[in-house]
C-alpha cells in the first residue's frame, strides 16, 4: 500500500508548551495603544481588527464565499493568512497564520506587532494544503478569547452534540466533528513530531485517541481527513504543571 506523509504532529508538544507561558496574562492597553483602538477597534476576540471587515467577522456560520472573503481582507493585512477558523458555539472566529517556525505568530498578532496573546496559527511543520492532518496551536487566554474555551470540552460528560468546528483555506471550507478530547502531561509525554504512515494505519491512530478521550468519545470517524487543536491547560494542579488540552475532529 501507498504511503502517505501524514504530519502527525501528534500530541505535538514540542514548541507547543510556549503557550502555557503566557495563557493567563492579558495585554496591557497604554496610552498609545488606545490611540490605535480608534483606528483598530476590538472584535469580540483578541487582537484588533482593521474597521473593513469588522461587519464581516461576526460569529456565525458564514457561507464558503464570505469565508474566503474574509481570508482575503486578512491577507490584505499580513500575508502569511492561510485560512480561517470559526467555531460558533464558542464565540472562537479568527483567520490562520503560518509562520516560518511555530514562535513566529507566538506572542506576535496579525500586524505583526508584540502581543501576548499572538495568533491561532497552524503547526509550521505542516507539509502542505492536502495534507489529512492539521495541527492548529492557540493560547488559552484568562478571559476567554483565542482557544481559551477549548479545555471546556474536557468537562463535557459526552462529546455527542460537541461544537462543529469550520475550517477555509483555498481549497474551501470544510466541516469537522470532534470525536475525542484528552490532555496531555508536556513535563513527562514525549511526542510523536512526525511520521510516514500507511493509510490503514490512521484507523489505530484514530482509535488511540478515542480511547484516550476523557469524555465519551464518538464513534470512530471514516474519514481520513483530522485537525488537532491545542491549547495549554493547568487543570487542578496549578500553574506548576504545564498541561495541553488537545482536541481532535474528523471532517464530516
Amino acid at each position: 500500500m501507498n504511503k502517505v506523509a501524514v504530519f502527525l504532529l501528534g500530541i505535538l508538544l514540542v514548541g507547543a508548551l510556549m503557550l502555557c507561558s503566557v495563557s493567563q496574562q492579558t495585554s496591557v492597553i497604554t496610552e498609545a495603544s488606545a490611540v490605535e483602538m480608534v483606528e483598530r477597534p476590538r472584535s469580540h476576540s483578541s487582537g484588533y481588527m482593521p474597521r473593513m471587515i469588522m461587519e464581516m467577522n461576526s460569529i456565525g456560520c458564514k457561507t464558503d464565499e464570505e469565508y474566503k472573503a474574509l481570508i482575503d481582507e486578512w491577507r490584505s493585512v499580513n500575508e502569511d493568512v492561510v485560512g480561517y477558523i470559526d467555531i460558533p458555539d464558542f464565540e472562537i472566529s479568527y483567520p490562520v497564520l503560518q509562520g516560518e517556525t511555530n514562535k513566529t505568530y507566538l506572542r506576535t498578532n496579525i500586524y505583526k506587532e508584540a502581543d501576548i496573546a499572538g495568533c491561532i496559527f497552524l503547526d509550521s511543520n505542516y507539509p502542505d494544503i492536502y495534507s489529512p492532518v492539521k495541527l492548529i496551536h492557540g493560547h488559552h487566554m484568562a478571559n476567554g478569547t483565542m482557544f481559551g474555551k477549548i479545555p471546556d470540552l474536557l468537562k463535557y460528560e459526552t462529546l455527542e452534540g460537541a461544537p462543529r468546528i469550520f475550517y477555509t483555506d483555498d481549497l474551501g471550507t470544510k466541516e469537522f466533528e470532534i470525536f475525542s478530547v484528552f490532555s496531555v502531561n508536556s513535563e513527562e509525554e514525549s511526542v510523536i513530531v512526525s511520521q510516514y504512515l500507511q493509510m490503514d494505519e490512521l484507523d489505530r491512530l484514530k482509535e488511540n485517541y478515542i480511547s484516550r478521550s476523557w469524555p465519551e468519545a464518538g464513534e470512530m470517524p471514516e474519514s481520513s481527513e483530522l485537525m488537532m487543536l491545542n491549547t495549554c491547560w493547568y487543570g487542578e494542579s496549578g500553574r506548576e504543571h504545564y498541561l495541553h488540552c488537545i482536541v481532535v475532529a474528523a471532517r464530516v
